[in-house]
Parts: C-alpha cells; structure tokens; sequence
C-alpha cells in the first residue's frame, strides 16, 4: 500500500491534509499513540517505502528524524556486516545512495584489478589472469589433449594456455598439500553491495591425467573471502615475495603507513575438486566496506602432472573469480578514507 492510504475502511492513515484541514483533530495523546505504532512498523520497511512515510504528516516526519529508525530500515534491505562507520553520514543519507544502488541492479563485475597475491609460479601466471573470464575455458571443456592436436592440425589456436600466455593464476610449487594462498582484488568502489562471489579452479586439459585418469584440477580444498581495506597486502610489483597475512593479524599502521581494516569475513566453504566453480551464497545483498576483497584458499588438492620430477608438488590454480553486485556511490566510510577504489 502507499503510504497516506488506507487498507480498509475503519483504519484511516492521517495525511498532512487531514492534520491541517480538520477543525476537531484527534487528542495529541491518540496520535503520538498511532506514531508509535507506525514506528515500531517503519522499522521493517525499505527506505523508499519510509520516505514515503514521512511525507504524510509532520509527526511521522517527526519520527522519521531518528536515525535509528533508518539504520533498522538500511538493515531491512542489505546485510550491513555487524558495524557500519559511516564518515560524516546519518544512516538515512546512506540508505539513499544503498538505495540508489540496488535500483540499478545487482549484476554487475566489481572486481577492477588484482593488487597482491601469496606466491606465483611465473611471471606470465599473474592474479591478474583472474579477472576476465577466458573463452578457452567453454571452447575447450570437454576438450581432450587427442581433440586440441587435431584442431590444431586445422590451424585453429585452441587456447594459449599451452604455448606460454596462460589465462590463469598460478602458486608456487609447494610439496606440502596442507599450504595456503590469498589473492587481494580491488573492487569498482570503497562502498559495494555484494550479490555473489564465485572462484573456479583452472582445468589443465592439456596436461597428462592424474592417477584417476581425470585431467588436473589445481583446486583449493577450502576457501573464504575477507571484504575490508588491506593496503599491508597491496604488492607492487605484484608477486613480490611476502609472508601471508594472518587472519587475524593487522598491520602495525606506524607513521606513513596505513592499517588493515576488516569490515566482513566469510564463513569458510569446502571447494569441490572441479572446474566448475565454487560459489559463496548469501542469504541477502551485502554490504561492503573498504573496496577489497582477500581470497583466503586453504590446502591444495591436485598434484603437478606435466613432469615426472615434480609430480610429489602440489599447486593452486585459478582461472577466474567473479565478485558481482553494485558499486554504491557517494557513500564514504571511515574505514576506506573517502575515495572511490576503482574505475566506472
């Protein structure tokens, strides 16, 4: 129902006409007991259908100034992540621009570059491979090492994997399969409204089959993703060497140096030892302060298959990672700084 309408006959909504014209208005006790009902039911609407509500007359624009009651109707729509410190913003300011952002949908890629990353094994196997999604991967799925030489006899490039322009990331070799890896990213913008987050391990089709007689799938065993602001992870150049950050460590944040802040982590979930990717599910958008996102993937699953030498070290590959949602403008948190992290 709009607001300043009536469901049924024998509950009237008062509207900003009804509080002016009538010569006999209700006791002011009666009305404050109705503002405290539409209170306690303003705090499950989304902000739209709350701005709407304030417009009908001045004791619920009256009650409509806490900003309580914005941030239980923010809460309404997306998942805030426990804490939002908010730069200089009232809750119903930022409900604005989360509002703005939902309009426009929630599909869209935030993943805008890779900024660190634990190890690589070449330079060529940079996180950067990550962010686009490599057409090799659909042409060549079902594809076997028998089929890709045939096409190749025709002349037709089957994918660049296998003559030195890979389209993945790869770790180091490492003969421990219990050792972890990370990628940091950087979103579109400080502020996100997060719908899903996928990770698809890299499929080697032309590499010898396993001791199973599948083609490797450098999977994780595990994974889960940190949202915050990590600058003690930006590498540059990427693949410098450096120690994994802990979980629940920060940067000391000496003079000149900024400190890691994280706003939401994942619960950590299982990745199947499959090329088709692994995905986080959330029961509502999330909102998302910092404009990173840390991979955090634990433990190796697959074992180097292209030589026999190295066949006892254990690798982590992955082909793409998809973050989609909505870049939320004009909202600032403190933990972020205030500017906007990405391109358009």
């Amino acid at each position: 129902e709009e607001a300043g309408q009536s469901s049924s006959g024998d509950f009237p909504i008062a509207t900003s006409e009804m509080a002016e014209d009538n010569p006999n208005p209700p006791p002011l006790s009666i009305i404050q007991g109705e503002v405290w009902l539409w209170e306690c039911i303003a705090a499950h609407l989304p902000p739209k259908t709350l701005a709407r509500l304030e417009g009908t007359c001045r004791h619920l624009r009256a009650a409509a100034s806490d900003d309580a009651l914005w941030k239980a109707s923010l809460e309404h729509v997306v998942d805030t992540g426990g804490a939002l410190p908010l730069h200089n913003m009232t809750h119903r300011a930022a409900a604005r621009h989360v509002h703005a952002a939902l309009e426009g949908g929630l599909q869209c890629p935030l993943v805008y570059c890779a900024e660190g990353v634990s190890s690589i094994d070449r330079q060529p196997e940079g996180p950067e491979n990550v962010i686009p999604w490599s057409q090799c991967v659909s042409e060549t799925f079902d594809l076997t090492p028998e089929m890709a030489m045939q096409m190749q006899s025709w002349g037709r490039e089957v994918c660049h994997c296998c003559t030195g322009r890979p389209c993945y990331w790869s770790s180091a070799a490492s003969a421990d399969g219990d050792s972890d890896e990370w990628l940091l990213l950087r979103l579109r913008a400080r502020v996100c409204v997060l719908q899903s987050l996928v990770l698809h391990p890299y499929r080697a089709w032309w590499q010898p089959r396993d001791e199973q007689s599948k083609y490797p799938v450098y999977a994780p065993k595990s994974m889960e993703c940190e949202f915050g602001y990590f600058p003690g992870s930006v590498q540059n150049p990427l693949g410098r060497r450096a120690a994994t950050p802990s979980p629940n460590e920060h940067s000391e944040g000496g003079e000149g140096e900024k400190e890691d802040l994280l706003h939401f982590k994942t619960s950590r979930v299982s990745v199947a030892h499959s090329a088709q990717g692994t995905s986080i599910t959330l029961d509502k958008p999330l909102l998302v302060l910092g404009g990173h996102v840390r991979v955090r993937m634990y433990g190796k699953q697959q074992r180097q298959t292209l030589v026999y030498q190295m066949a006892n070290e254990f690798y982590t590959c992955v082909q793409h990672i998809a973050v989609t949602g909505a870049a939320v403008r004009g909202l600032v948190c403190d933990t972020a700084g205030g500017e906007d992290g990405g391109g358009g």
